[in-house]
């Protein structure tokens, strides 16, 4: 059986926060040139439809629609950053910059 020693330590996964620069960089951009909640396409629908494809304030259709391709800058790149965290800590990629001495930083 194995056992881990845990640390008390704070650290910054990469991979995850890298996920989240376009849906916050989308984000501000909506709410600069659309405005931040309202009518149309503002900032708030960004975010909304960036995470979870629904598009609120769908035009047209009465109501909320769903696509995929909606979650291309929000829960696509998080989800692909988790992935790409866990694997980094799988083969050891975490360990070994924690053994170099590099503060607050993991894959």
């Amino acid at each position: 059986m194995r056992f881990h020693r845990r640390s008390n330590k704070m650290t910054i996964p990469l991979a995850v926060v890298a996920g989240m620069v376009p849906l916050a960089i989308g984000t501000w951009q909506h709410g600069q040139f659309n405005g931040w909640t309202g009518s149309g396409d503002t900032a708030m629908d960004y975010f909304v439809r960036s995470l979870t494809g629904f598009s609120p304030n769908a035009a047209g259709y009465g109501g909320s629609t769903f696509n995929i391709r909606n979650m291309k800058h929000g829960a696509l790149p998080i989800v692909v950053g988790m992935i790409a965290h866990k694997v980094a800590g799988r083969i050891g990629i975490n360990g070994a910059l924690a053994r170099a001495g590099i503060p607050f930083i993991r894959i």
